[in-house]
């Protein structure tokens, strides 16, 4: 027998776990999901094939996909994605990301309101932890306006929240000072709300298309490669400043004036997600006048677009055919991808895995004449680049994609095996408090799962470790974040 407890109105799904756990007089999350497990008759099934999220939608006797759209994350998390689009948020279509994302949180630790522990104590006589309040980047309650409590564990979700108020953090009213009036801020969390309550994703291609031709007209750089022109991700860190941006994506807080960040400058050029989904966000919020003006966008182009329904195969074209157009081509992407009646994204990707670099005339018409010299004459890359009449760099450059095959076996060898070095960091977004007690440059938090190391990663030059003791123990200011 297993008692169940009320769902109520937005409670996040890790929350609800707590409050059966509590209800059943369990002690670990483990011992409550085996005894959520033998109540269902599926304790001799692995969480691959009955995940916990399933479990708990049939203790709160709710259907699966209602409970992932209206108790968790995911919505927000998968707001924006390149990873089929197409299915609803918790669609039985995909039932990996029940057990592998659903559950995850959105921001580390957990957040909650002093008042609404109050409203919801009077109102349902517990108090609980709201979905709402989990959003990145959010430091108020929207509905009292107040600054909110938060534990950096997430393990606190597992109590009830005035459990653990002797424990809790509270974010600075000066934090709430100087974000609850900064227009971007505010149009990135609307946009967020409004992810959070949508039964599907919008489609990386629609936005980044939505997203590219804004940033154009604002002349912004769109392409990847030599910065030529303004840079969105300087933009952004100009306008939502680098301390808050800290809580929501890490790695534009230690970026440098001038330097391409693809995780955020790639929203405009990428076909699949450059980013988490609070890139698209960012990038909406500063290119769009208000949040409904981008929302509305979206919706259009989501409409506008017949995503909905399987596109035929392509056909596929033998390597040696593709080879053979190149060469007729005289190694142009859109001649051969005429030549042979297809698209020049389906060529574009394939001949760069050959090898086969990009020698349309456009830019460089010279190119060619560079490349010949340079791998069938024997000169050297100074000399090939002055036949050629084209840059030292746009030759470089070239020679460098030629490469494509054994650049990637090259990085294997340099990857260490096993031990530091071996695995991807992963920046995780840091909490208030940690980014007020950070020193030097903005520090990055690396996740514990993946590398031993600091929490924080100081990366400071070698004339900040010559400052002395008491420049540095005095505040950083905002302009002083470089």
């Amino acid at each position: 027998m297993l008692l169940a407890p009320m769902l109520l109105p937005g409670e996040i799904d890790r929350g609800y776990l707590g409050c059966v756990m509590r209800l059943n007089g369990a002690v670990k999350e483990s011992e409550i999901v085996l005894m959520m497990a033998q109540w269902d008759g599926v304790s001799d099934k692995s969480r691959r094939e009955v995940s916990c999220l399933e479990l708990l939608s049939k203790i709160a006797q709710t259907e699966i996909s209602t409970f992932v759209k209206q108790h968790t994350t995911l919505p927000l998390r998968r707001g924006i994605t390149s990873y089929f689009p197409d299915l609803q948020h918790g669609s039985e279509e995909n039932r990996n990301m029940l057990w592998s994302t659903a559950m995850r949180v959105a921001r580390p630790g957990a957040y909650y309101c002093i008042e609404c522990v109050k409203q919801d104590q009077a109102s349902h006589g517990i108090s609980y932890w709201h979905r709402a309040h989990q959003v990145p980047g959010l430091l108020w309650c929207p509905e009292h306006k107040v600054p909110l409590l938060y534990m950096e564990s997430e393990q606190a979700y597992l109590e009830a929240p005035e459990q653990i108020l002797n424990k809790s953090r509270s974010v600075s009213e000066s934090w709430v000072r100087n974000t609850l009036d900064n227009p971007f801020i505010n149009a990135f969390l609307a946009i967020s709300s409004a992810l959070l309550v949508r039964d599907e994703p919008f489609s990386v291609k629609h936005v980044s298309a939505i997203l590219r031709d804004r940033a154009a007209a604002r002349g912004f750089q769109t392409h990847a490669g030599r910065v030529n022109a303004p840079l969105l991700s300087d933009a952004i860190v100009a306008e939502f400043g680098r301390e808050w941006l800290a809580t929501v994506l890490p790695t534009l807080a230690d970026k440098r004036k001038g330097e391409m960040l693809i995780q955020m400058d790639g929203v405009l050029f990428m076909a699949t997600a450059s980013s988490s989904v609070a890139a698209y966000m960012l990038a909406l919020s500063l290119l769009f006048g208000t949040p409904e003006d981008a929302l509305n966008a979206l919706i259009r182009s989501d409409a506008a677009v017949p995503s909905k329904h399987p596109c035929k195969a392509s056909r596929t074209i033998e390597n040696e055919k593709l080879r053979s157009a190149y060469l007729k081509s005289h190694g142009s992407y859109s001649k051969t991808a005429n030549a042979l009646a297809t698209s020049y994204a389906a060529v574009c990707d394939r001949l760069r895995g050959m090898g086969l670099p990009n020698l349309n005339g456009a830019s460089w018409p010279g190119l060619e004449k560079a490349a010949v010299a340079f791998f069938v004459e024997g000169k050297s890359l100074a000399d090939s680049a002055t036949v050629g009449n084209v840059t030292y760099d746009a030759l470089e450059s070239l020679v460098r994609s030629t490469g494509a095959t054994i650049i990637g076996v090259f990085q294997e060898m340099k990857k260490p095996k096993s031990g530091r070095g071996s695995g991807a960091r992963r920046p995780r977004q840091l909490s208030p408090h940690e980014v007020n007690s950070a020193t030097g440059r903005m520090a990055v938090k690396f996740s514990h799962r993946l590398r031993r190391e600091q929490r924080y990663i100081l990366q400071t030059t070698e004339k900040e470790s010559q400052l002395t003791a008491s420049q540095k123990t005095s505040p950083i200011c905002h302009s002083q974040i470089i």
